[in-house]
């Protein structure tokens, strides 16, 4: 809740941020779940889009970039680019296989994007790791 009144009452988004992903590291599951869809909310998807992706690009650790990779891409099919979904997928998979919700987004990104064919690719990858 700190993030809400630092976002609405006192503008200041930065902090917001800071204190989400605070969260998101902390929380026992579903923190970058949660992330995404309170940075959709507040700032729009297109902005939670560009945000995510900069968080991807900058975690080190691969876990957590497969965990905000897949919320990218969620944000990519909520703003109609199925095509980055499926990219955004195909990278939260290859840096955390664990992120099973993932494999939904890229096929339906894939399906919406009209390369399915292009699924081969991530099932392959999978099926490599396990």
């Amino acid at each position: 809740m700190l993030f809400v009144v630092q976002w609405d009452m006192a503008g200041n988004s930065r902090r917001a941020l800071d204190t989400w992903l605070r969260a998101a590291r902390v929380a026992p599951a579903g923190g970058y779940a949660a992330l995404g869809v309170d940075l959709a909310r507040f700032a729009g998807a297109q902005p939670a889009l560009e945000k995510l992706q900069s968080l991807v690009a900058g975690e080190k650790d691969a876990r957590r970039a497969g965990s905000i990779a897949a919320e990218a891409a969620r944000a990519s099919l909520a703003i109609g680019a199925p095509g980055r979904a499926l990219e955004l997928a195909e990278t939260a998979l290859a840096k955390n296989p664990l992120v099973a919700d993932a494999i939904e987004i890229a096929e339906r990104g894939a399906l919406a994007a009209g390369r399915v064919r292009e699924l081969s690719r991530v099932y392959d990858s999978l099926g490599a790791i396990a």
